[in-house]
């Protein structure tokens, strides 16, 4: 017999949610004013932008464009005293500005539970009447991408995958309002959430579950929706006060620690742009820091420079809170390489390269000596790197995929170990099977009941928040980790830095299993073998700044200038009017090249260049080539060309080509290149 009776379990269930439906009550309508733009706009240049008023039901969007919103909340009497928060619908993710600093965000669309649109978008906790609130939000349209159910693998007919939505109206603007959040419901819910999901895995013969049951009963006798306001919230605070002994029972001598780390594993080009990463470093950065300003406890983790780099250049004000929360001990810059990167296809100096730029960068930056590599999503790990990151002074190895073993392989048999590369050198490791748990009581006693190390294992990290697109925790991961302290029958949680939970292990002890060699992920087994281009084009480039290194190292000696700092930084972000895109389909590409201004192949190894005929014939107004004896036998003067010798990449000093490229189409086409074949073969 279950503790609870199928129509207790029922009764909770309609108590929980319209507890859910008394969090947030609207009192008034935010009107906008906005202007959409492809331009990528800081919040001063946007304030001078052309707003009109878009009402409810405005259609609007196109492929990779913005709306730039703005409004202003004025708090009516009713709020007096009260926390005020926003319920935001504004078509799209959405990066928020409030007074003139950068907010927070408005999630993306795999947010899980719907009060986490609003729980953390709090204009104020105790709320002035009068009081105003200027509002700047940028609205991304979005783009398409296929969607097929996690990631798209397999055959793909001609013809099934295409965008739905049409240009100009791929979203519309639905209702925004700002309204008085109710603490104490809310934090009523999340009490009855904890024991509940507890309960759940608790032994039915347990008295710990028979007490959570007669709890939870008689939660729901004491709650009384059917009153004013004023009598219901009495009765919330009531039901908390009779839960607290449920919620104030501590453990044994023996419970494993969980060791909690908010972090938003951030993809800086997967399904979007490198332009929406951008936002996304600021949508991001700006939650976390306003939850690490209201949770004391709070600690958060972010990785890679590249995204440091993305919110100093685009949001220096923000960045400027970020480095003085470094400073607090609160934010934790660690990561040590300078992205989260492959470890399979680099060379090995690449990855030095890694390391050495990632760790400069946080010492400029942070005064941070990184000890420890982040790799939450990486696709397998080669057996060079403990060499490579012991002489780097890097300690300590956290990552996780390689636990998914989907496709029948061997699993893998440890989360806590020593990783012995192939010079015999050793990092630390430790391997959670997520970076984007939960923090409930449901995830973390299955993390725990389901660990492939049964043993030499009495804590357990735990990397907790929205992930791969940003956003981070919200707070109802914060507020579950406080409740489950020392919650009995389940594992202790303490929100803490990773390097004080590694220096913890090691002051018991250290790691008592050792694993030798590779840690071969074959989960992805096929990945790069199908992407040969990449390979190809990655080592192509690694070939290309070794040469430029070795011959620029050989000129300086001979008294030529050599500028190492300009190289070193070499990249795209250098070349000015260059749109860098992360995943893109077919479709997309040929929209790219037929509404382009020009179309850039600026290689130097390439010996005939299809893309540039490719851009032509879907449209491109000028093609611009590298200056190569064998780009002008091919192109002649249907192309601009640029030296990239003396000209780094600005497309206005190239000299306009003298002929149309389509002229291009004629010469090349398929049937005089099969004529050209047949005669070849007829010889």
């Amino acid at each position: 017999m279950e503790l609870l009776h199928s129509e207790y379990k029922d009764r909770i269930a309609h108590w929980q949610r319209v507890l859910a439906q008394d969090f947030y009550h609207p009192e008034g309508e935010i009107a906008f004013e906005g202007f959409t733009t492809m331009d990528h706009l800081t919040p001063e240049q946007a304030v001078n932008g052309g707003f009109r008023p878009v009402p409810v039901g405005t259609v609007w969007g196109h492929t990779w464009e913005y709306l730039w919103l703005r409004a202003t909340v004025t708090l009516p009497e009713e709020t007096a005293g009260k926390a005020v928060a926003m319920s935001l619908d504004m078509g799209g993710e959405a990066t928020l500005f409030v007074n003139g600093q950068a907010f927070g965000t408005r999630r993306a669309e795999w947010v899980s539970v719907p009060h986490h649109y609003i729980s953390d978008n709090v204009l104020t906790r105790c709320a002035e009447p009068g009081q105003k609130f200027d509002l700047l939000f940028e609205v991304y349209a979005g783009h398409y991408f296929p969607d097929v159910g996690g990631c798209c693998t397999g055959p793909v007919l001609p013809g099934t995958l295409g965008d739905p939505k049409a240009e100009g109206s791929r979203t519309r603007v639905g209702r925004s309002t700002f309204g008085v959040w109710n603490e104490d419901a809310y934090q009523l819910w999340m009490d009855v959430s904890t024991l509940l999901m507890l309960m759940d895995e608790l032994p039915e013969d347990s008295l710990r579950a028979a007490k959570i049951a007669d709890g939870l009963e008689e939660y729901t006798r004491i709650v009384d929706f059917e009153q004013p306001p004023a009598a219901r919230d009495e009765s919330y605070r009531k039901a908390r006060a009779a839960l607290r002994p449920l919620m104030q029972a501590h453990n044994g001598s023996t419970a494993p620690l969980m060791a909690a780390i908010g972090n938003s594993h951030l993809d800086l080009a997967w399904l979007w742009p490198m332009a929406e990463t951008h936002r996304k470093t600021a949508r991001t950065f700006a939650a976390q820091l306003r939850l690490l300003d209201r949770y004391p406890e709070y600690r958060y983790i972010q990785s890679q420079p590249a995204a440091y780099e993305m919110c100093r250049e685009h949001y220096p004000e923000l960045y400027a809170r970020i480095k003085q929360a470094v400073k607090d001990g609160r934010w934790i810059a660690e990561g040590a390489m300078y992205v989260e990167p492959d470890t399979n296809m680099p060379s090995g100096e690449a990855l030095v390269r890694q390391l050495v730029l990632g760790k400069r960068f946080y010492k400029e930056e942070f005064g941070v000596d990184s000890k420890m590599l982040w790799l939450p999503d990486t696709f397998g790990y080669s057996a060079v790197l403990p060499q490579l990151l012991a002489s780097c002074g890097v300690k300590y190895l956290v990552t996780q995929k390689i636990f998914w073993s989907y496709n029948e392989g061997d699993p893998f048999p440890y989360h806590y170990f020593n990783w012995k590369g192939m010079d015999g050198s050793q990092v630390v490791s430790f391997l959670p099977t997520n970076y984007t748990y939960r923090t409930d009581p449901k995830e973390l006693c299955g993390v725990w009941k389901n660990r492939v190390q049964k043993r030499h294992l009495e804590d357990f990290l735990i990397p907790f928040g929205y992930g791969d697109g940003g956003g981070g925790p919200c707070r109802d991961y914060i507020e579950y980790a406080l409740r489950e302290k020392d919650l009995e029958g389940m594992p202790r949680v303490e929100m803490m830095s990773p390097l004080d939970f590694f220096d913890d292990l090691q002051a018991k002890g250290g790691p008592k299993n050792t694993w030798d060699g590779e840690l071969y992920f074959n989960a992805h087994r096929g990945t790069y073998t199908t992407q040969a281009a990449v390979k190809k084009n990655n080592r192509r480039s690694e070939r290309a700044l070794h040469h430029m290194e070795l011959w620029g190292a050989l000129a300086a000696q001979r008294g030529h200038a050599y500028n190492a700092a300009e190289a070193e930084r070499l990249g795209l972000a250098d070349l000015p009017n260059v749109l860098y895109l992360g995943y893109v389909a077919d479709g997309e590409a040929k929209a790219l090249m037929a509404h382009c201004k020009a179309f850039l192949f600026p290689t130097l190894y390439e010996g005939f260049g299809i893309p540039p005929l490719e851009a032509v014939a879907c449209g491109a107004p000028e093609i611009i080539v590298s200056d190569t004896p064998c780009m002008r036998e091919v192109y002649g003067d249907c192309a601009a060309y640029i030296d990239l010798s003396t000209n780094p990449g600005d497309v206005s000093a190239v000299t306009p080509p003298a002929a149309v490229p389509a002229v291009l189409l004629e010469k090349y086409s398929w049937d005089k290149s099969a004529a050209k074949l047949l005669e070849i073969l007829e010889r």
